[in-house]
């Protein structure tokens, strides 16, 4: 297995037929058909400088080595940004948007439903398509730099503002899904907030922020803070008997 090997050899091949012909085109054929791998957003930074490295005569041995050297990179990168952050923001804000379309009284459940789907989605492909048309450029007119289009962004910046964001998206979950279950599911319907529910978003806090050290997956926060709810529920209804 060669990860993605053919489909960098299909991305660069109308490139690599400007450049070449018989016997060193088969060469370059040969020379980029071995193992690749990466984030496949951010393999367009690769694919620009190698092309331009391959129209510029670079050494061969050297647009491997640099190639290489950007994949893992790049998936490093791409990783972190777009498989542990921006794909659990869609997640998260598909579930935000899917509670508001349900309470939605001014249009349609189903209408408002399809729209909390289609939303995230095409933010995060706007995102994504984003990345790649410019990585293409940025790739290309950095050719045959081992650290081409790392500056291109504040990479850190970006997995920082994504993180928080999706902590923020949670909060906007837990919140409301403690006051559900602490006081609609519960015989007190004061208007006064009730200590237990201030306690109840607490402990949401508290053991999101423990299960993101542990690095275990959203699944155990939110069950967790369900099992809760009910919990102190039956708590708040013993002791206002």
């Amino acid at each position: 297995m060669k990860y993605q090997n053919l489909g960098f050899v299909y991305a660069i091949e109308p490139a690599l037929k400007r450049v070449f012909s018989g016997e060193k085109l088969k060469e370059a054929f040969l020379r980029h058909i071995e193992i690749f791998n990466t984030q496949p957003y951010m393999a367009s930074f690769v694919i620009g400088n190698v092309i331009g490295m391959e129209e510029k005569n670079v050494e061969p041995q050297k647009i491997v080595e640099i190639k290489q050297s950007l994949a893992c990179a790049y998936a490093a990168i791409g990783d972190r940004i777009f498989w542990a952050r921006l794909r659990i923001s869609v997640y998260l804000l598909t579930l935000i948007l899917c509670f508001f379309a349900l309470l939605s009284e001014k249009i349609e459940n189903n209408y408002a439903i399809f729209l909390s789907l289609i939303i995230p989605t095409i933010l995060y492909a706007t995102f994504s398509i984003y990345i790649r048309f410019v990585g293409i450029k940025k790739g290309y007119s950095c050719a045959g730099s081992g650290v081409c289009g790392l500056d291109f962004i504040d990479w850190n910046k970006i997995v920082r503002i994504s993180s928080r964001i999706n902590y923020l998206l949670m909060l906007s979950i837990l919140v409301p899904a403690a006051f559900y279950f602490l006081r609609y599911r519960s015989r007190f319907l004061s208007d006064k907030i009730f200590a237990g529910e201030i306690a109840f978003v607490a402990f949401c806090v508290a053991i999101q922020r423990y299960f993101k050290e542990k690095k275990k997956p959203l699944t155990y926060s939110l069950a967790s803070c369900l099992v809760a709810a009910m919990f102190f529920a039956i708590l708040k209804e013993f002791f206002l008997r």
